[in-house]
């Protein structure tokens, strides 16, 4: 059937359904949000993250990764983007007895208030290796394949530069997880044209041909790449 110009006709319909979606994830979002209950610990490096200029891990994002670390029952933990705490709670809920994890951050406060909450939450300090530095740096001095999974959390603009290299510190059999993988939303967004939505772009090109690889729309966007 001809549409004649001007008409609504697909286009329109189009545009409600692409509305009516969005309208839709946002409910599920926010279910899901309140389904995925945080801990008392996790609910304050929440709070506490906008005086630190720190965006922290949606709730949904962090139960993921809690049963992530659960599942590959990884034993060494690399985290790179402490903030204040949100994502390493979650880690240090997923792992097993034994497991130790290495976060790392350039801000020695943020850490601070991460390392006291997780010993509120109830675990033991020296689960936890925290070391203050810029993820470039300290990722060159990881060993190779050493690690079980590692969770970058940094600027999405160094993702280029990080990803790659914290792709290497994974062992064959391992898992990455990137978190803001989307941008929450800047990169499906193409008039975005800023540093970290080309940065995200760029990333996810590079790996599109990986078949160990998926890119999840939650919170702000998570990517898992399996070594």
């Amino acid at each position: 059937m001809l549409i004649p110009p001007g008409s609504s006709g697909p286009t329109g319909a189009h545009a409600e359904q692409e509305e009516r979606l969005s309208r839709n994830w946002a409910a599920d979002s926010h279910y899901a949000s309140r389904f995925n209950t945080a801990t008392a610990a996790e609910e304050a490096a929440r709070t506490i993250a906008a005086d630190y200029q720190s965006a922290p891990l949606g709730a949904t994002s962090a139960r993921l990764l809690t049963m992530l670390v659960q599942l590959t029952g990884a034993k060494n933990v690399v985290e790179l983007g402490t903030g204040t705490g949100a994502s390493t709670l979650a880690i240090l809920a997923g792992l097993g007895p034994g497991g130790m994890l290495t976060s790392v951050d350039i801000d020695r406060e943020r850490q601070s208030v991460a390392a006291e909450l997780a010993e509120v939450a109830g675990f033991r300090a020296h689960r936890t290796r925290f070391i203050q530095g810029f993820a470039e740096s300290v990722l060159s001095r990881l060993s190779p394949e050493g690690y079980d999974f590692v969770f970058v959390d940094t600027d999405p603009a160094g993702f280029p530069d990080i990803v790659p290299q914290a792709l290497t510190k994974v062992r064959t059999g391992g898992l990455l997880v990137v978190n803001d993988a989307l941008g929450s939303g800047t990169v499906a967004d193409p008039a975005a044209r800023d540093a970290s939505s080309t940065a995200l772009r760029r990333v996810l090109a590079d790996l599109q041909d990986s078949p160990n690889r998926v890119l999840l729309p939650i919170d702000a966007g998570l990517l898992a790449v399996r070594r």
